[in-house]
């Protein structure tokens, strides 16, 4: 196990030699995400369907279409539910933007240990979750700040609560739009974290309202994408045994890396979740449209 001390050297080295990888274990590629292999395959058609639950789907209940300021309490906040800092800036639904919520974060990061604003419900068992999300700058069509998206998460609870929570412990994954590494270059994110380790994977995409897509049936989780009169595109494709029945599932988003880099590169988590970075350079707005919840038509569970 990396002690501190040497993680703070890796870091240093990492960042010395420009290596994409940082101290608390996080690996970034950046992939394409193009050919047959990321097509729907036969075996994942009904991943694929239109999210349209259907009356007798239990999961129905639980989808929002944010046409109704008043269905917002029923979406639990992480820092409320396990005593987070709030860094969360701006959350309306139906006000801002008509028939939409909108989520502004201030400068945070869904990274390792690290947690971001989260809205989430939880979901036992099998599921497919899809978004359609609208991700600008504050004065532009794409995030000018590095590391700034918004999307879909599924992540194991810690009902513990912020004041027993150990480091080490975060099992999730997650499906965004905006703007990675290239700050003001459009980009998707994908992260799958298993025991607070991060692999990160980027990929171009074109500007404008996406369709974000989670579906988990048995122990298999996979993510996709739609862009406007596209067919789905698989993204990701993670074996996640470890997963509880349980999840928390639901929208993130977070941006301003640079304002919280020194945190991430050197891990240093305690002072992260702390406060709230008031002080940064937040770009970032996410018009959500809906989310909705279904069983997979052909479910193991």
């Amino acid at each position: 196990m990396l002690t501190k001390f040497k993680k703070e050297v890796l870091a240093s080295i990492a960042l010395a030699l420009g290596v994409a990888t940082f101290a608390s274990g996080c690996v970034i590629s950046h992939v394409t995400r193009e050919g047959p292999e990321w097509n729907v395959h036969a075996d994942e058609k009904t991943l694929a369907v239109d999210a349209s639950p259907q009356g007798n789907d239990d999961l129905a209940p639980l989808s929002d279409e944010f046409d109704d300021a008043s269905t917002l309490p029923q979406w639990a906040k992480l820092s409320d539910v396990e005593g987070w800092p709030d860094e969360i800036k701006k959350l309306d639904a139906n006000t801002a933007n008509p028939g939409n919520l909108t989520l502004e974060p201030y400068a945070s990061f869904w990274f390792g240990d690290f947690h971001a604003p989260f809205l989430f419900k939880k979901v036992t068992g099998d599921f497919i979750v899809t978004t359609r999300v609208l991700v600008t700058g504050a004065t532009a069509d794409v995030p000018a700040r590095g590391y700034s998206l918004a999307g879909l998460l599924a992540r194991a609870p810690h009902d513990e609560g912020r004041k027993n929570w150990k480091e080490g412990t975060e099992n999730w994954i997650f499906i965004t739009a905006g703007s990675g590494d290239g700050d003001g270059v459009p980009q998707f994110e994908t992260k799958n974290t298993k025991d607070s380790s991060s692999r990160l994977e980027l990929s171009p995409r074109t500007p404008g309202w996406v369709e974000l897509r989670i579906a988990r049936v048995g122990t298999r989780i996979t993510l996709l994408r739609r862009a406007e009169k596209e067919d789905w595109r698989v993204m990701r494709r993670e074996e996640r045994p470890d997963l509880p029945q349980t999840l928390q599932v639901g929208l993130i988003a977070y941006t301003d890396y640079d304002s919280l880099k020194w945190d991430l590169i050197f891990n240093r988590v305690d002072t992260y979740h702390h406060r709230v970075i008031t002080d940064g350079v937040p770009d970032l707005i996410s018009r959500f449209d809906y989310v909705r919840f279904q069983r997979p038509p052909v479910s193991r569970r």
